[in-house]
């Protein structure tokens, strides 16, 4: 196999081939295989007009994870605190599920990111945990077949970082433009969405953060990243086995990241929900 291959111990990511240790753990204990699945959500934006609660609750009444990991702007705390509050059925029943999932003794992982930065003034000692909840500045998750990869929102960790003034009109731009692309995109059943279109002439934007973001990392020796604060899904693995992951977001992608025992997927509301 190639140097990637020999470095991962697998064909490539999202292959569902596992190393051999891994595979023999099996053997000695098949339900190992489904204990380990984790979710990662990312800029959620809940309880506000951005937050698409509906496409969420469908994601999350069809699979099944064992564990969830929340990767920063979850509740928009910077526009409640503007008065811009949204709320509908879906968004109640999100978090029923939450409060469910919690009850049967799941663990939830909730990461800070930019539009919830008040958390962070709680948590200026690393974390607080209650139970099988915990708030964190940031994560590392290690997988089974032994890499560990750092889980942070990443508007800390960019020139485009909370605070600087690229953020300042990133963000500027990306709320005059929202309530447009909310028109369009519902107008035309979601087929068309303004961000979206824009994002994809943003490519250097783009490079840029997932650069600072996955150089970040690495410099901790860590396999990879898992990162949201872009609105931007996506899996990359590097040549050098370095692997960037980028959750999306639930305005305009509506997309997480599930991980099972090592392999990463990413999944969409649009795979459980008839077009």
């Amino acid at each position: 196999g190639t140097a990637l291959e020999k470095r991962r111990g697998v064909k490539a990511l999202g292959s569902s081939t596992l190393p051999p240790s891994v595979e023999r753990l099996l053997k000695i204990c098949p339900s190992w295989r489904k204990m380990s699945s984790t979710l990662f959500l990312s800029d959620i934006h809940f309880g506000t007009r951005r937050c698409n609660a509906k496409k969420l609750y469908q994601l999350l009444s069809n699979i099944n994870p064992t564990k969830i990991i929340l990767v920063g702007d979850v509740l928009d705390i910077w526009l409640w605190e503007q008065n811009k509050i949204s709320w509908d059925k879906w968004h109640t029943k999100v978090l029923e599920y939450f409060i469910e999932f919690l009850s049967k003794g799941n663990d939830v992982v909730y990461i800070c990111g930019n539009h919830d930065a008040n958390f962070r003034k709680l948590i200026e000692g690393g974390f607080l945990k209650f139970e099988n909840f915990s708030l964190r500045r940031d994560y590392v998750h290690g997988t089974p077949d032994g890499y560990q990869y750092l889980v942070v929102h990443g508007d800390e960790h960019s020139q485009y970082s909370s605070g600087s003034w690229k953020q300042y009109f990133y963000n500027w731009g990306y709320d005059t433009i929202t309530p447009l692309s909310t028109f369009i995109n519902r107008l035309t059943n979601g087929r068309v969405s303004l961000i979206r279109v824009l994002k994809a002439r943003a490519k250097k934007y783009l490079l840029r953060y997932k650069e600072n973001l996955s150089d970040y990392a690495a410099l901790s020796w860590y396999d990879g990243v898992i990162t949201g604060h872009i609105h931007n899904p996506e899996i990359n693995m590097g040549v050098d086995g370095f692997v960037y992951i980028n959750c999306g977001d639930w305005c305009d992608h509506f997309t997480g990241i599930l991980e099972t025992n090592g392999e990463f997927r990413m999944v969409r509301s649009e795979d459980f929900v008839e077009r």
